[in-house]
């Protein structure tokens, strides 16, 4: 599923073009123009050519709806200069820049990938037909997923701890080290 590339280049020089004397945005501006010179070169790059247009393509329709919410917003910066725009639009323009930096990797995943696959596709009816969904009361999912966290934070607390103490220079060993986890 191919999306408009031109489009999404005026959206960016539209938002450029918006906030020029918007000065508290200016690090924002110039990150936009870097990406859009990013994004010049990929749309121009063999990986974009011949990728996987299923995967990167949907990466790209979030880049463009993105990118429409920017214009709104840089909009808003233009007429109102509300503080609230432009945090609204210092994260969206991070959001951009993390989705540009993961959609060439879509572009670069098999078409033979199952997301990339057709849900009438032999292999997702094969995954189907092996599948089965339980339908567990809220309590039993909420108990289950709670003991989940429990022993996830353990398991991080335990190599935090083991981190730190390996980072400590100890001069002579001590007998009188516990811990208890």
């Amino acid at each position: 599923m191919e999306v408009n590339v031109e489009e999404i280049c005026e959206l960016f020089e539209e938002c450029c073009y918006n906030l020029r004397s918007a000065k508290q945005c200016l690090k924002q501006v110039n990150e936009l123009k870097d990406l859009l010179k990013f994004f010049l070169d990929f749309i121009k790059s063999e990986n974009y050519m011949r990728g996987n247009h299923k995967l990167g393509g949907d990466g790209m329709k979030h880049i463009l709806a993105n990118f429409q919410k920017v214009r709104k917003v840089s909009l808003l910066i233009l007429e109102t200069e509300d503080r609230y725009s432009r945090v609204r639009f210092k994260e969206l323009v991070y959001k951009i820049k993390y989705l540009m930096e993961i959609v060439p990797l879509a572009y670069m995943t098999s078409e033979e990938n199952l997301s990339s696959l057709d849900a009438n596709y032999p292999r997702w009816q094969a995954l189907r037909n092996i599948t089965k969904t339980a339908n567990l009361p809220s309590n039993i999912v909420k108990v289950q997923t709670e003991k989940f966290f429990a022993l996830y934070n353990s398991g991080k607390v335990a190599l935090f701890h083991n981190h730190y103490l390996q980072s400590i220079k100890i001069s002579k060993p001590s007998n009188h080290l516990h811990l208890f986890i």
